[in-house]
């Protein structure tokens, strides 16, 4: 067991053994949410509980969401300090409500310049809310 600094620090071959079977039970329970996605009948799994069992993506690129704030995003780029943080702001904000009825109805939001235009920019993000909910649309995940 190596030792730094008078630290004992484990093998990275000391958990090998688990690693492979971690990496082993993502590709299993990857491969039975992609199944169950693609509509394909049942059992997507050999394992009884990824068959009953909500199973979210492993890759959050994967998400409605993510793919939703991508859609925004792209087109905007980053090649400046200000835009990068015109991205921040929308990723921040669509990020905090999390569905993509909320993303894609809000739209690309510009970054508030001073409080006068982010008590503008709040009020029209709470109207949208409440419109999305009074539509029976999420605006909120349960998360």
């Amino acid at each position: 067991v190596p030792s730094v600094g008078g630290c004992v620090h484990p093998s990275p071959f000391m958990f090998e053994d688990e690693v492979r079977a971690f990496f082993a039970f993502m590709r299993l329970r990857e491969r039975a949410r992609l199944r169950r996605l693609l509509r394909k009948p049942p059992p997507w799994s050999s394992v009884a509980e990824m068959n009953v069992l909500r199973l979210t993506n492993v890759h959050r690129r994967h998400d409605r969401t993510t793919q939703a704030l991508l859609q925004h995003v792209s087109p905007h780029g980053a090649p400046t300090r200000d835009a990068a943080k015109e991205i921040l702001w929308n990723v921040a904000l669509k990020r905090h409500f999390g569905t993509d009825h909320f993303i894609h109805e809000a739209g690309w939001l510009a970054l508030p310049q001073d409080v006068l235009e982010l008590r503008q920019q709040f009020d029209s993000v709470v109207q949208l809310a409440l419109g999305l909910w009074a539509r029976g649309l999420p605006a909120c995940t349960a998360a």
